[in-house]
């Protein structure tokens, strides 16, 4: 402002302004420099000097100066735009806007103004250019930011940040290749949320071969399963819901392939030499139901060996195993495409060890023979067999021997009560079997014909020992046997046992020494037999007896259509006595009549 300056001749006066001193940097310049007053603008901080010389049309004025001194002015805080974010998502704020027009360096304070309801937010530095924090709730979000220019803070100013739901993403899983018959398992669990809400599933199979009967096991599972049952290509579709927005579908294509046949020459076998081996290939298998051609062909075979299989393209060919060791066998099947991977079978030709067979148990009277039967053996080569008998324990003192160790059927004559075993080992030419053994248990001789009204003796020599006598009686015979010990032996005690004829029990004595039956009506005429045993198993089991047997006939009793009858005086009448019978006659007669039967 120069309307201060004068003229003492009241002439009137122009104006000549300059900038003499500016700020460095400064671009200021005057507006006007001829009016009495310009302007400039103070654009960078610092000292600014005006001169102004006036003129009266005739003198310049000494030069005058104003000098301007830039105040501080408060800075202005920029909190950045507004945002719109997913839930659970990072947020950057940013200061960065913020300016001092006298360029003095600036700090940030940033705060939390308000939060939606639950949130835990919080900045990850209040005095960041560039904090952060996480929108971990839906709704507003209000930061205030305050610069301050080391003098001054800026007036607050405020940035909202906004959450929203976004929709989630499917996720159907990589495209598969399967074989045809295969389980087919899907995959959403790659699907996502963005503000990681929990997510619901729904499958479907958009595309399916014709034919194709294929469903899923669970449209709402995460992985759910499906059987890939016809050749070609699948399509599942997959759309996946956070609770409010439902995803985009996505999809996934399942194709099938031709699934290579598989092989299988059955199992190993053990054969013997020049036996027919059958091979069987039944068990391959081809998973898209194609027919199969098959191709044997030896892989190895035992030296010398001319074997050939007789039909090398069948599902069973065969051929004869002519040496010795082993011969490997190879499939390949063919489902009209692919060929399987090659299947071995190993048939091994062996000799197999025999089965000895010593016969079954037997008990025989000390001195008879007893005859052993090893015909039983085998061999499953059906090789011939050789044998070997042995005694391989004999009662104490007993000197018995095998008529015929190496035959198959050699006898035994016991010369000691008691048990004799005996082993039986087999030879097939090669291989010894394993030895089978037969027990031959000899009892007393004891037993024999009873002589009515005799006294005989026996023992019993061996636990569970039974001596048989026998003898003969008629129709009602009356019988008794009579049984007693001939030492006292401890507690020996022998029983009786009567058998009728027909084997039927007639008695059975008590066990106790000196045991009677007694009175016996015999039920019929023929042979019969009395029992001897002991009570006792151990020790106490055995000893010597004496035995005695009677029997006497029985009374008469009438049998059933005798004759008889009514007789006449001076007639002769004729009749029939059988054994047992009792006829009868009658008649009458008066007191004092002479009778006479004749």
């Amino acid at each position: 402002n120069g309307s201060a300056s004068s003229d003492v001749d009241g002439d009137p006066l122009t104006y000549a302004w300059s900038l003499t001193t500016r700020p460095a940097g400064s671009a200021a310049a005057i507006s006007n420099p001829t009016v009495v007053m310009p302007s400039f603008v103070a654009d960078v901080a610092g000292q600014y000097i005006a001169q102004l010389i006036v003129n009266d049309g005739t003198v310049n004025s000494k030069p005058d100066t104003v000098v301007i001194n830039t105040g501080n002015s408060p800075p202005v805080a920029n909190a950045g735009p507004d945002q719109t974010v997913p839930i659970n998502s990072l947020v950057t704020l940013d200061g960065s806007g913020s300016t001092d027009v006298d360029g003095n360096p600036l700090t940030f304070a940033w705060s939390f103004l308000s939060r939606p309801g639950g949130s835990a937010a919080t900045l990850s530095s209040l005095t960041a250019v560039k904090p952060t924090f996480t929108a971990d709730k839906l709704g507003d979000f209000v930061v205030q930011l305050i610069v301050n220019d080391g003098t001054v803070n800026s007036t607050p100013v405020t940035v909202t940040i906004t959450t929203s739901n976004t929709a989630p993403t499917a996720n159907a899983g990589p495209d598969q290749t399967v074989n045809v018959g295969a389980l087919v398992t899907l995959n959403g669990s790659a699907s996502s949320d963005p503000e990681g809400s929990p997510l619901t599933y729904s499958w479907s199979l958009t595309k399916r071969p014709v034919g194709s009967t294929a469903a899923l096991s669970n449209p709402t599972a995460v992985s759910p399963t499906f059987t890939a049952d016809r050749s070609g290509t699948y399509v599942a579709q997959l759309i996946v819901n956070d609770g409010s927005l439902s995803s985009a579908p996505d999809t996934v294509t399942v194709d099938t392939n031709n699934v290579p046949p598989v092989a299988n020459a059955g199992p190993d076998q053990i054969v013997p030499i020049s036996s027919v081996v059958v091979l069987d290939g039944s068990a391959s298998s081809d998973a898209d139901g194609q027919p199969l051609t098959y191709a044997w062909s030896f892989t190895s075979k035992p030296s010398g060996s001319s074997a050939t299989l007789s039909n090398a393209t069948t599902v069973s060919p065969t051929f004869t195993a002519d040496q010795p060791g082993a011969y490997v066998v190879q499939l390949i099947v063919n489902d009209g495409t692919a060929n399987s991977t090659p299947d071995t079978v190993t048939i091994t030709t062996q000799n197999r060890a025999p089965t000895a067979n010593a016969g079954p148990d037997a008990t025989v009277k000390v001195g008879e023979t007893a005859q052993l039967d090893g015909t039983g053996s085998s061999d499953p080569d059906g090789d011939p067999l050789t044998y070997a008998w042995s005694i391989k324990t004999a009662p104490n003192g007993s000197t018995a021997t095998l008529s015929n160790s190496t035959s198959s059927k050699p006898s035994l004559t016991p010369d000691i009560a008691g048990d004799y075993t005996i082993q039986l080992i087999v030879k097939d030419g090669t291989l010894n079997s394993p030895p089978d053994t037969v027990t031959i248990t000899a009892t007393s001789a004891a037993g024999g014909s009873l002589i009515n009204g005799f006294l005989h003796t026996g023992s019993i020599d061996l636990a569970g020992q039974i001596d048989t006598w026998t003898f003969t009686a008629n129709l009602g015979d009356r019988i008794g046997v009579h049984i007693g010990e001939i030492i006292d032996h401890n507690d020996f005690r022998p029983w009786i046992r009567l058998l009728a004829p027909n084997g039927a029990l007639l008695a059975d004595s008590s066990g106790l020494a000196a045991a009677v039956i007694d009175g016996i009506a015999a039920p019929a005429a023929g042979t019969y037999k009395v029992l001897v045993g002991s009570f006792d198993s151990g020790f106490d089991g055995t000893g010597t007896y004496r035995l005695t047997m009677t029997h006497t006939p029985g009374p008469i009793t009438v049998a059933v259509g005798d004759q008889g009858g009514p007789l006449t005086n001076g007639a002769t009448h004729t009749g029939e006595i059988l054994r047992g019978d009792l006829d009868v006659w009658t008649f009458t007669a008066t007191a004092g009549d002479r009778i006479g039967i004749h």
